[in-house]
């Protein structure tokens, strides 16, 4: 896989992070009353989508879906604010949980903190953005007050499921991020392009690995004359083979039969 093939394939889960984030956002809208916004779940899709496509592509994803869903339910006065406001809440959500030394166990039983940090701050900034952004909408610092504990509440919700998700994600040891991929294909070609590297693994995990050239010699690598292919194996699997087992053993090598002349 190259650096080509990772970029067509975050583009594509993009959009399609897109067209979910949109989606889930109109599945389910309440109106907040006296005020002109809507409460819904999307931001479970924010949430998620910034942990599997990471900071760039994950504001990206949250942003436009969003903007979207706001211009297909007739808020289009707010799809600009909406665009900044969930960018902004996928990057926090998305750089705090690179916090976390394992991210999500694989077994699935354990949420990360620096997650539930990044859901608190993204909350917090979507309570103050939708306020700044109804202030300016409707020149009214009061009114816009009654939309704040209703944004808290909505982004908490959405962060619970989101959490559940991402843990649920972990259980299942789905493939990894997309930029886990990249940086693990970055370490690839720097091995490849070290010939004394290259014989690692690309995680950098030598134990247990054997080539070639360690373990068989052939006869035109060795200059065997008679051309005998010689098997060396490792010292541990070597002493596991019972002695009367192992070839070429002095002691348990079959004794020469006298070569018997022809009689006449």
């Amino acid at each position: 896989m190259n650096k080509e093939d990772l970029d067509i394939k975050a583009m594509i889960f993009t959009g399609l992070w897109i067209a979910v984030v949109t989606v889930v956002t109109m599945a389910i809208v309440i109106p907040i009353p006296l005020t002109q916004g809507y409460v819904n779940l999307g931001d479970a899709a924010v949430f998620v989508g910034a942990y599997l496509l990471r900071k760039k592509n994950g504001a990206i994803a949250a942003g436009l879906g969003s903007a979207l869903a706001d211009v297909l339910l007739s808020y289009a006065t707010f799809a600009p604010f909406t665009l900044i406001i969930k960018a902004g809440m996928a990057f926090i959500f998305a750089v705090s949980i690179q916090f976390s030394e394992g991210r999500v166990r694989e077994d699935g039983k354990k949420i990360p903190r620096s997650g539930i940090v990044g859901i608190v701050l993204a909350t917090a900034l979507m309570a103050a953005g939708y306020y700044v952004a109804e202030w300016i909408l409707t020149g009214n610092r009061t009114a816009p007050i009654v939309s704040i504990p209703w944004n808290i509440l909505q982004g908490l919700i959405g962060g619970f499921i989101a959490l559940v998700l991402i843990a649920v994600l972990g259980s299942l040891r789905v493939p990894k991020r997309f930029g886990e991929v990249d940086n693990e294909y970055k370490r690839f070609s720097e091995k490849s392009a070290d010939p004394e590297a290259g014989a690692q693994d690309v995680h950098g995990d030598t134990e247990g690995q054997d080539t070639a050239a360690g373990y068989a010699e052939g006869s035109g690598a060795a200059g065997d004359p008679e051309g005998e292919f010689t098997v060396v194996l490792p010292e541990s699997l070597a002493e596991s083979i019972p002695a009367d087992l192992q070839i070429g053993n002095p002691d348990t090598a079959p004794a020469e039969q006298p070569e018997q002349s022809e009689q006449e």
